[in-house]
């Protein structure tokens, strides 16, 4: 894993944690708002909360709808990505949790995952994070 800057160049499944921010909760989530490249789990060990484990535990690069494929493989782009539609992106009118709905190609992400919630950001306090 390379981490020279902040982010990533999409297709990428993303991770995301808010550490130690003087909460008494860390929060962490996994998306693939930027697309989906490799398998991801999220391991919360031990500590308070609801230590939720999440991510995607089958290669979904099989279930990724043609249109959404990355040539060569290894890759599966998102909606947003790929048509840059506002509806796809949550963006003008599509910009509110009203109007902002998942669509038809948010559904093939939910093919194999643990506890894999796109909207969702976990909260818990653990003592130990693993990402696998």
């Amino acid at each position: 894993m390379e981490c020279h800057d902040a982010g990533a160049t999409p297709p990428a499944t993303l991770a995301e944690f808010t550490l130690g921010s003087g909460s008494t909760q860390d929060f962490y989530d996994v998306s693939l708002v930027d697309g989906y490249n490799l398998q991801m789990i999220v391991e919360v060990n031990g500590g308070s909360g609801n230590c939720v484990t999440t991510g995607c535990v089958d290669d979904l690069n099989r279930w990724c709808p043609t249109e959404l494929r990355v040539d060569g493989g290894g890759g599966c782009r998102s909606a947003c990505d790929a048509f840059g539609s506002p509806e796809y992106c949550c963006k003008g009118a599509f910009g509110t949790p009203e109007t902002c709905r998942p669509t038809a190609y948010a559904q093939w992400s939910k093919h194999s995952s643990v506890n894999f919630m796109p909207s969702t950001i976990l909260q818990a306090k653990p003592k130990a994070i693993v990402v696998t």
